[in-house]
């Protein structure tokens, strides 16, 4: 902080700046300036601390990025607004409770709705929200992790700012139901449904896929959360709604249909899920290292599951056997059954006043499809008209009619299958493979560790 050097007239009053300093890799955090242009040191460390947690979940790469940039911004600009509203009512940061904070969300509303981009009250109100957010995990930062101040934040009610996040931080898995998590955030913006089936939807990011793994190992058992945590990873992978997640079997995924991949030297395995939206019986083409992953899910996890409660019999076991099974009973998992562990886990890990679920991480897929889609067709001279594109994209997210499937799309589906982008995307998939086993035998390791205590 101490190099940063700037020539300045004292007499002059600056408005609120945010410059951006180097952090590591190309990836940049963001510094604050008062008034005077001198560094807001609580700010940029609150900041700094978010990135560089960020970045321990998440090695930087080149693919990921994206992923930061889009991170990192969200924070910066919501701690932005915080500063020029500090700025705008001559109060420390430190001052702050929650009658600021109300005021605080009646004046971004005002701000934000003015703006062209504010397409309806619910996505005005999620904008706010995340800002709101922002406030209640920097006075929690500043109170718990650096000790800059006291009793500014907690669940009693004569705290100056009454909020749950300090126990939320400390243990996720007791925040449970809708009123738990109320309590975390309290000052929230209410998204209402007032607007249908335009409700705003919920699309996943990157890093929420990440804390939504590291709920799913941290609050269930371990098998239980391997499966979950899987289930999570084809959606992101593939695409594909619950009802066909819950579809899979186990003989889409056997050695043999992964040996005779290998053998014809194919980097993809062809697989139809039964059950599509419409009847359909679209073929979808999974990477060889998501294949692979699924049959050791299916060999470390899934037979354990059943011999836990002694059903491993042959129909348990058959080629025709569902892919994913309950810990307690054996039996398929539903697609709601799906959606609602995908639902919870979302909620625990603090997206709340969203309609987040699998269809979230749905949407993931299709809009890093789309980007996906328009860079190979720029890169091989085809057309990015936006209905090419959409056709193009319809076939991988499974909308497309049969008569679509023909020579044409086939062709197409080469060149994608052949890019920079399904070759990371195929890495990325082997790296997740082992970093499940390896935390899976983690788990097993301290299991055994506590018993022999």
């Amino acid at each position: 902080m101490d190099s940063l050097k700037t020539t300045l007239d004292g007499r002059r009053v600056y408005p609120i700046t945010l410059v951006w300093g180097n952090l590591q890799e190309e990836r940049k955090a963001p510094v604050y300036l008062d008034h005077k242009l001198e560094v807001m040191e609580p700010l940029t460390l609150f900041a700094r601390y978010k990135a560089i947690e960020y970045l321990k979940r998440n090695s930087p790469r080149f693919k990921n990025k994206k992923a930061y940039i889009s991170f990192i911004e969200s924070i910066s600009y919501g701690l932005m607004a915080l500063a020029e509203y500090l700025r705008y009512k001559r109060i420390p940061w430190h001052e702050l409770d929650d009658s600021h904070i109300v005021e605080f969300k009646l004046r971004q509303h005002q701000l934000v709705s003015a703006k062209s981009s504010a397409v309806t009250p619910e996505t005005v109100n999620a904008t706010v929200n995340k800002k709101i957010k922002n406030i209640y995990e920097f006075i929690w930062w500043a109170q718990v992790v650096q000790g800059l101040i006291c009793n500014r934040i907690s669940n009693e009610a004569t705290a100056p700012i009454v909020s749950n996040i300090v126990s939320y931080k400390i243990d996720p898995t007791k925040f449970k139901s809708k009123a738990d998590l109320k309590t975390i955030y309290p000052l929230l913006e209410r998204i209402t449904g007032e607007f249908g089936r335009h409700r705003q939807q919920h699309y996943a990011t990157s890093e929420e896929i990440i804390e939504l793994r590291n709920n799913f190992r941290c609050v269930c058992e371990s098998l239980t959360a391997e499966r979950n945590v899987l289930i999570v990873d084809i959606i992101e992978n593939m695409g594909w709604r619950e009802g066909s997640m819950a579809s899979l079997t186990i003989g889409q995924f056997s050695e043999e249909v992964i040996a005779n991949a290998l053998k014809q030297f194919d980097s993809k395995v062809s697989i139809i899920p039964s059950e599509q939206k419409r009847g359909y019986q679209l073929q979808f083409q999974a990477t060889v290292q998501l294949a692979i992953r699924i049959n050791r899910y299916i060999e470390r996890v899934r037979l354990k599951m059943l011999e836990r409660i002694n059903k491993f019999g042959f129909k348990d076991i058959s080629e025709n056997c569902p892919l994913f099974v309950s810990y307690t009973s054996g039996d398929a998992i539903t697609g709601k059954t799906i959606s609602r562990l995908v639902s919870d886990g979302f909620k625990r890990i603090g997206v709340v006043g969203l309609r987040a679920g699998p269809h979230s991480i749905r949407r993931k897929f299709g809009k890093d499809k789309s980007s996906e889609v328009c860079e190979v067709r720029q890169r091989k001279g085809l057309s990015t008209d936006p209905q090419d594109i959409m056709y193009d994209l319809a076939e991988f997210l499974g909308q497309s009619s049969l008569a679509a499937q023909n020579a044409y799309n086939a062709h197409k589906r080469d060149i994608y299958n052949q890019s920079i982008e399904s070759g990371l995307r195929g890495q990325l998939a082997e790296s997740e493979c082992e970093v499940s086993s390896l935390k899976l035998k983690l788990q097993r390791c301290e299991a055994r560790i506590k018993e022999l205590e």
